[in-house]
């Protein structure tokens, strides 16, 4: 059984790398373009914290949670507003048959 849709009521773009040519080098150039310009999700935030490994850094977490129809790689970044979020670890949701229920995405931004 799917996630109900009447909860998704945040959406996010999700970006994927891509290839766009070669540099003046001839090396392969890589640039962010849109995969999905408005997926619908529901926000959680998991609040900031204060990493003091080497330099004074805030992070943020956040885990999405999309319906069971969503293109999402762990090799993407979701953009929220100006914030860009790299994303950690993708997890399929299934139910006790084997149907896929919904996607959760972690992500992290760092400040």
């Amino acid at each position: 059984m799917p996630l109900n849709t009447h909860i998704l009521n945040d959406s996010v773009e999700i970006q994927r790398i891509t290839t766009t040519g070669l540099d003046s080098r001839g090396n392969t150039a890589d640039d962010w373009a849109t995969a999905t310009a408005s997926a619908d999700c529901r926000k959680v935030s998991g609040g900031t914290t204060e990493d003091r490994d080497g330099r004074n850094t805030v992070v943020e977490s956040l885990t999405l949670y999309f319906g069971d129809v969503v293109d999402v790689k762990a090799s993407d970044r979701i953009k929220d507003g100006s914030k860009y979020y790299e994303i950690i670890a993708v997890n399929t949701i299934r139910d006790s048959k084997g149907d896929d229920c919904y996607t959760v995405a972690s992500c992290l931004y760092r400040e």
